[in-house]
């Protein structure tokens, strides 16, 4: 069954321009060979950048533009809220629900690992062919700067659990809602993680824990953001599945 949503997502208009925004950091070599400056790099020290360190900061600011995550949501929405409404679902009648819930989640979670490993294909071509061009290129995986390394380690769990998070959150209201309430409550939600990002009394949320202040902030946080992800996901999963298993279809 796995197979056969994962082929049905596969053909959606969407999911195909979710693995094009993976591409996204290529258009940097667009703006050179344009000269434009509507994408570029820079830093103001030499060898300063490292691999780890663009990714980061071209997975945040995708994760900041929300389209990949919106395009999750709708596909989200698709598998879910679509099928039960028209009643497609009905062709399944006989499967077992949790087999049926698990193999389009799946299928979600798929989709989305393929554009993440395109995005980090892309960023290595960029930084391989373009970032090792320029004085500021560290031309290694990361610094030798031990806390500097920490805290990009953090940001980077910070920002993929945040994901993790978003994606298993979704689902819940896909599964009952059409996909315009499903988008905005994602978008409502990641509007919420990012206001207490700035606000260090309140740690509800993976992000929450990416400040390091010693060195044994950086286990601490390591394990706080993996157990609260872990804790939400199992939530919310035992939620949508619950709904879904009471929807008459």
């Amino acid at each position: 069954m796995f197979k056969f949503n994962f082929l049905y997502i596969s053909k959606i208009r969407a999911t195909w321009l979710l693995y094009l925004i993976g591409l996204y950091p290529l258009l940097i070599f667009l703006a050179e060979l344009l000269n434009s400056n509507f994408l570029s790099l820079s830093a103001t020290q030499t060898n300063s950048v490292s691999f780890l360190e663009l990714f980061i900061a071209i997975y945040d600011t995708q994760q900041k533009a929300m389209i990949s995550l919106i395009i999750v949501g709708y596909l989200a929405s698709l598998l879910f809220y679509s099928e039960i409404s028209t009643g497609r679902l009905l062709f399944y009648k006989d499967q077992s629900r949790y087999k049926i819930f698990n193999s389009k989640l799946t299928s979600i979670i798929s989709s989305y690992f393929i554009f993440l490993s395109i995005l980090l294909l892309s960023t290595l071509v960029v930084y391989l062919f373009y970032v090792n061009n320029h004085q500021y290129s560290s031309h290694s995986f990361m610094l030798n700067n031990y806390k500097l390394n920490q805290t990009l380690i953090l940001n980077l769990l910070g920002i993929f659990l945040t994901d993790l998070f978003l994606i298993f959150y979704v689902v819940i209201f896909s599964v009952k809602f059409n996909s315009g309430i499903t988008i905005i409550s994602m978008i409502l939600c990641y509007v919420v993680i990012k206001l207490t990002d700035n606000i260090n009394k309140i740690k509800f949320f993976p992000s929450n824990f990416t400040n390091l202040n010693t060195d044994k902030d950086f286990i601490f946080s390591l394990l706080a953001m993996s157990t609260i992800t872990v804790v939400y996901i199992i939530i919310f999963y035992v939620l949508a599945i619950t709904i879904f298993r009471k929807i008459q279809f």
